[in-house]
């Protein structure tokens, strides 16, 4: 998928997430007004998560607009604001983080490059812009067990998988991220 290639994780938080996916980050690398709030150009709908899901170190969910009481958790709008950002959690999420990010699945393979992507420098711990640009380099949907690339292997486990219908994707029984970080 050519749509992340060159994309920056945009947000780092030591030991929460790592958070990638605002087109706007291909030509802006340092913090800027309106950083993560950049996508496809269109929304969809919120899946909340199966009960029988979590949000577990290297879970990867997408990251949206939803707005709701902080103290109660009722869930006031933004409901159809999924895009193209996601996160990928760096440590045990739950408990943490209320279930209204939609799960698409769970690294598998490649949890070093994770890891790193954590472990990077930022220009401080709230706002989390990395100082040296971690960018995406390409992004492969597995299809069937076929894949032409190598990176982080994310086990599917959303009930749905939104996609444009450009995309030729029938079956999708996984998704690859192909990342290098640039330093």
């Amino acid at each position: 998928c050519g749509f992340y290639a060159q994309i920056s994780f945009h947000r780092v938080l030591a030991g929460f997430l790592t958070q990638a996916g605002d087109p706007q980050t291909r030509t802006n690398r340092k913090p800027f007004e309106g950083r993560g709030g950049g996508g496809p150009g269109y929304g969809f709908e919120i899946e909340l998560p199966d009960a029988a899901l979590s949000y577990d170190r290297y879970t990867v969910a997408m990251a949206n607009a939803m707005q709701y009481d902080p103290v109660t958790g009722e869930i006031q709008g933004g409901t159809d604001t999924n895009g193209s950002q996601f996160f990928i959690d760096l440590d045990n999420l739950v408990g943490r983080l209320r279930p209204y990010y939609t799960i698409l699945g769970k690294v598998v393979d490649g949890t070093e490059v994770i890891d790193a992507i954590g472990a990077v420098p930022v220009n401080n711990p709230q706002d989390g812009v990395p100082v040296e640009p971690v960018i995406i380099e390409s992004v492969t949907i597995e299809s069937g067990g076929r894949s032409r690339s190598i990176g982080l292997k994310i086990a599917c486990q959303c009930k749905r998988f939104f996609a444009p219908s450009h995309w030729p994707i029938p079956d999708l029984s996984g998704i690859l991220f192909g990342l290098l970080a640039q330093r």
